[in-house]
């Protein structure tokens, strides 16, 4: 659980099928409301999120808002089509 306020690292590794790191261009963080998946955050990626070869992390504060869940969205495209990752966490203000 991560508190209102306080901030996360999300981390990414964009793979190919047979398990190799790719690098995808147009890469963006999105975060949505784990209710209604409306879009809270959309956070492009640069080369300073960028960790190696496929793999990127983004320092979030965790906003404020009424739904528990956040879900998180790192994409992108990788030989002319779309490379995604989704995971998800719970808030709250304590």
């Amino acid at each position: 659980m991560a508190l209102i306020g306080d901030t996360v690292r999300l981390r990414v590794r964009f793979r190919t099928f047979n398990g190799n790191a790719v690098d995808p261009t147009n890469v963006k963080l999105r975060v949505l409301d784990g209710n209604d998946y409306a879009e809270i955050d959309v956070i492009p990626m640069t080369d300073t999120d960028k960790v190696d070869v496929g793999i990127y992390e983004h320092d979030y504060i965790i906003p404020d808002g009424d739904s528990e869940t956040l879900v998180y969205e790192f994409s992108g495209m990788f030989n002319g089509k779309p490379i995604l990752s989704r995971g998800s966490f719970d808030r709250a203000f304590i």
